[in-house]
């Protein structure tokens, strides 16, 4: 496969940080309870009518004006949401619209919490192939529009927050190269994360109208808010990540990287598997943001690199596991 070079990755956050006591007093529960989950991450929260489009096209702007680019430059754009703008169309087509860009391809990617590694592959391969020559990349989730905020289940709410990062690929090797990439989706454990409303294969069954899409008593019960087993996904991880690490190494044709990213909605389990993963691994980048799906490992690698831990010629594994279930790995080189 050619080289893909993945370029001038932009972050977004939306508003300032919410503290541990904003969220507590949100909840109706104490401060310590949700400083014991998100463990000194930043999280920040997205304004009523804000979308992930939104947040990635901000991002987008500034990446084109840094790189010198227009969005006309632009020949496919690949997103990557858990919490897309509306149930259809797909968030790339809304971002495309936003940007001012020409009529080209745009392909939304849900695969979980991989969604930023089969997103990448997508485009690394489409650009390896030639099929296209500059493909925007856009990873952007606001799950503080989804999780439940009413006390009930409070913990997706204290470990995840909003934002978006977004890249270039195209040949070359002037910005970091992508040596690998590879997820493993097992639809079996769609239960152990996941969120069931709305829905389109309920038409008349669960005493649901025909003229109705989501039934009162599931409203009730709560079942259009995503519900979470953290044993089951801290369960995942440790036993899939370590594997995942090895099939990247292997396709990558390297026996270790200088460092890794291990992102997760639990903070705790990302660090376990972080000292699991051994001398292979390298050494563990620890993430300052609250966990944000699609965008997590991107945003990491931005933090990273603007904090200038990541040297020409140096490696870099970013893994990740959750929904889907869903785990994977990718590796980049600087």
């Amino acid at each position: 496969m050619d080289a893909v070079q993945l370029l001038g990755l932009e972050c977004e956050l939306p508003g300032e940080a919410v503290s541990d006591a904003e969220l507590a007093a949100m909840l109706t529960c104490s401060e310590d309870f949700v400083a014991g989950l998100s463990q000194g991450k930043l999280r920040h929260h997205a304004p009523d009518g804000t979308g992930p489009s939104h947040l990635a096209c901000a991002a987008s702007e500034r990446l084109l004006k840094r790189l010198a680019l227009e969005p006309a430059d632009i020949d496919l754009l690949v997103f990557a949401t858990n919490t897309p703008d509306f149930f259809f169309p797909g968030s790339a087509c809304l971002l495309q619209d936003q940007l001012g860009c020409r009529a080209v391809p745009c392909l939304d990617v849900r695969s979980g919490c991989t969604d930023f590694l089969a997103a990448l592959d997508v485009a690394r391969r489409y650009v390896a192939m030639g099929r296209y020559q500059t493909v925007l990349l856009a990873t952007a989730e606001v799950s503080s529009h989804q999780n439940r905020f009413d006390g009930e289940s409070p913990e997706l709410a204290c470990l995840m927050g909003d934002g978006a990062a977004v890249a270039l690929l195209e040949k070359g090797d002037s910005g970091l190269s992508v040596e690998a990439c590879s997820l493993v989706v097992d639809g079996s454990r769609k239960e152990d994360y996941w969120c069931e409303f709305p829905a389109s294969r309920h038409v008349s069954t669960l005493e649901l109208p025909r003229d109705s899409r989501m039934p009162a008593e599931k409203i009730a019960e709560g079942a259009h808010f995503p519900l979470v087993d953290l044993t089951a996904m801290r369960e995942l991880a440790l036993h899939r990540l370590p594997e995942a690490l090895d099939a990247a190494l292997a396709e990558a044709g390297l026996s270790s990287v200088d460092a890794t990213v291990v992102a997760h909605l639990d903070p705790g389990t990302a660090g376990a598997v972080g000292e699991q993963l051994g001398d292979k691994a390298g050494r563990i980048i620890d993430q300052r943001h609250a966990y944000t799906l699609s965008a997590a490992l991107p945003m990491a690698l931005a933090d990273l690199l603007a904090d200038g831990q990541l040297q020409p010629g140096q490696s870099l594994a970013l893994l990740t596991a959750g929904s889907g279930a869903s785990w994977g790995a990718a590796v980049v080189k600087a």
